[in-house]
């Protein structure tokens, strides 16, 4: 009965669903929460971002002259380089 009993008792510790696994599900879950929260402020990052685009053709513009390399009709594009002279 003795045997028996500690048999439990380390089950309940270790087992399957003892105290242990309780404390890595909970480590677990706790992480899961950090990613959850962190994809959350990313999602509203993109859904203001989206709102700015559908909104405001100003913000379009700017987007498109920054990336895209886009004038305005009646613009001139004026592109400097610089060289270096070999003086040996």
């Amino acid at each position: 009965m003795l045997l028996g009993s500690l048999l439990l008792i380390a089950n309940a510790i270790v087992g399957e669903r003892g105290l242990v696994a309780l404390a890595r599900s909970k480590q677990d879950l706790a992480a899961l929460q950090a990613v959850i929260d962190s994809l959350r402020l990313e999602n509203g990052r993109l859904q203001g971002y989206a709102r700015a685009l559908s909104d405001s053709p100003r913000h379009i513009e700017e987007l498109a002259r920054g990336e895209l390399g886009m004038i305005r009709h009646g613009e001139q594009l004026f592109v400097v380089t610089t060289t270096t002279l070999d003086t040996r």
